[in-house]
């Protein structure tokens, strides 16, 4: 009896150590946030897709993805996925951003989930793969999903998905995909990682064609209507054109930089930093549409599908690059310095702030006016949907913040999802603090 007390005693002594610990996580790690929003993608009709992180501090078995879609017509959250059901990768969205597909784990079964979020169809394949998905595509047919799928030590090989045929076809081997999508022709196009080196390539999705498109490349991003891929070698950028299998050279002075280069939402144009001079190419055809010489950063510059804007000191300068024939021009000036955050997808309201990222500033190109706005967090990023039915009714705008968790502003910080309508002076908490226990979402920036 006595040995089963002492053997009580420690376990209580040490149960009382490792709450001390957990306890006091957040001073001893300032590096860290409570996040609900860790990623989030704009659907159609203005639908919002978030998803927490949750137990990210905990064994990599525990941590799992939390899916939501936010309806702002509605105002209703819907929770993605099923009881007991543990999600270890981030959703892919399809191009027409209606759907997505994602893989997940119940009770140790293998499931590709693909769910059109707009017409509420779903698709549900169960696998005997032990959980070796890495990464996931989903074709412009909503339908077929190309995935990576580990085999092995430096084995993994790609496979498409057939969801109305229930079927599953093994396309190409390779040593240690980084990054893998389709086409517009079915095609899928995939960068390995071969020793010290990356490849970029194509199969087709019969797999009865393969082509290397480069070796040793640097940068790769794949135009959003799949019709070509940007990718580097040293400080050459190039364009691939799917539609005849050929690279055309865009600049010799290329430098990869986040956000950059500019590619228009619909995948028709780039915008490429060549030194002293701004390039705007037509996609996929390579043509330069316009060239302008003046030496831009780049950071806070912004392309829609119908126009280039940029800042130079106080003032906001745009060319409406569709149109032949146009030059550089100011759109309006204000207090400096401008950081542009984003334009309506009609062109009318040009969004930005000054250094107070509390504030959010807002142009009328109509009016002319200007409106602010000051809100209680810090603006992380502005997300507009290109699919929002933009009318007085439902104008609004996702704001990705952060703000302290506590009364004192150094205490651990927030990041959270909240929609404004600005024709309505109107912002509605999505996924905050207010409404969530925050405790399980703690994880390190």
């Amino acid at each position: 009896m006595a040995y089963m007390e002492y053997i009580k005693k420690y376990l209580y002594g040490l149960l009382t150590i490792i709450a001390v610990i957990l306890l006091s996580v957040t001073p001893l790690f300032p590096d860290q946030l409570y996040d609900l929003c860790y990623f989030g993608e704009p659907m159609k009709n203005g639908e919002f897709l978030f998803v927490r992180y949750r137990n990210a501090l905990l064994e990599p078995i525990l941590r799992t993805y939390e899916m939501y879609v936010f309806n702002p017509s509605t105002g209703k959250i819907t929770f993605l996925q099923q009881y007991g059901e543990k999600s270890y990768l981030l959703p892919v969205v399809s191009p027409d951003r209606s759907s997505v597909t994602y893989h997940s784990l119940i009770e140790g079964n293998d499931f590709l989930v693909t769910r059109n979020i707009i017409r509420g169809k779903s698709t549900r394949l169960r696998f005997d793969t032990s959980g070796y998905f890495l990464y996931n595509a989903l074709h412009y047919d909503n339908e077929t999903v190309a995935s990576v799928l580990r085999r092995g030590v430096d084995r993994q090989a790609i496979y498409i998905i057939f969801n109305d045929l229930g079927t599953i076809k093994r396309l190409h081997n390779g040593r240690n995909f980084r990054e893998v999508g389709f086409l517009y022709n079915r095609s899928v196009y995939y960068v390995d990682r071969i020793g010290d080196r990356l490849s970029l390539g194509v199969v087709r999705s019969d797999g009865q064609g393969r082509t290397v498109v480069a070796e040793n490349i640097e940068y790769v991003r794949k135009a959003p209507n799949g019709e070509a891929i940007l990718y580097s070698i040293d400080t050459d950028l190039f364009l691939y054109r799917a539609y005849n299998n050929e690279s055309i050279k865009l600049t010799e002075h290329f430098s990869p930089d986040e956000g950059l280069p500019l590619i228009a939402d619909d995948g028709s144009v780039c915008v490429v930093y060549d030194g002293d001079t701004v390039l705007v190419i037509n996609i996929p055809s390579g043509d330069v549409l316009y060239y302008l010489s003046f030496s831009g950063e780049g950071r806070g510059d912004i392309l829609s599908r119908f126009t280039y804007y940029t800042v130079m000191d106080n003032q906001v300068l745009a060319i409406q690059y569709k149109k032949p024939g146009q030059h550089l021009r100011e759109v309006f000036r204000d207090e400096g310095p401008i950081h542009l955050l984003g334009v309506s997808p009609d062109d009318r309201y040009i969004l930005y702030r000054f250094e107070d990222r509390r504030e959010l500033r807002i142009y009328d190109r109509n009016s002319g006016k200007i409106f602010s706005k000051t809100f209680d967090f810090t603006i992380e990023e502005v997300i507009i949907s290109p699919f929002m039915e933009f009318s007085e009714a439902i104008h609004s705008i996702y704001i990705i913040a952060s703000s302290p968790s506590g009364d004192d502003p150094a205490s651990t910080p927030v990041r959270e999802l909240y929609m404004y309508n600005y024709p309505r002076r109107s912002l509605t908490a999505v996924s905050t603090a207010e409404e969530t226990d925050i405790a399980p979402y703690l994880r390190e920036r």
